[in-house]
């Protein structure tokens, strides 16, 4: 992810528990606040920020993550190869 000078495209979505609106929003501010567009995608599994990561050409996307913790994030970065990192909360 680039920062300021760069600006970058990040997409976003979250799940149905109910701690996934405010981290998704907090996560965004972030991301905007340093120099991102983010376009958020709402209520949306993993899946469909893979898809959308590539569909739309982002530089990444953020998600809700599943397992283990009660909630997380699920961070995917496009930069010619599939990666994944759990943050979990």
């Amino acid at each position: 992810m680039q920062c300021r000078n760069n600006s970058t495209k990040q997409v976003v979505g979250g799940d149905i528990r109910l701690t996934s609106e405010a981290l998704k929003t907090a996560f965004s501010e972030g991301l905007m606040d340093s120099g991102a567009n983010v376009i958020d995608l709402g209520m949306t599994g993993t899946e469909e920020i893979y898809f959308a990561t590539s569909h739309l050409k982002a530089d990444g996307g953020i998600g809700s993550n599943r397992k283990p913790q009660p909630d997380g994030l699920q961070w995917h970065e496009t930069d010619q190869r599939r990666t994944k990192t759990n943050i979990g909360i």
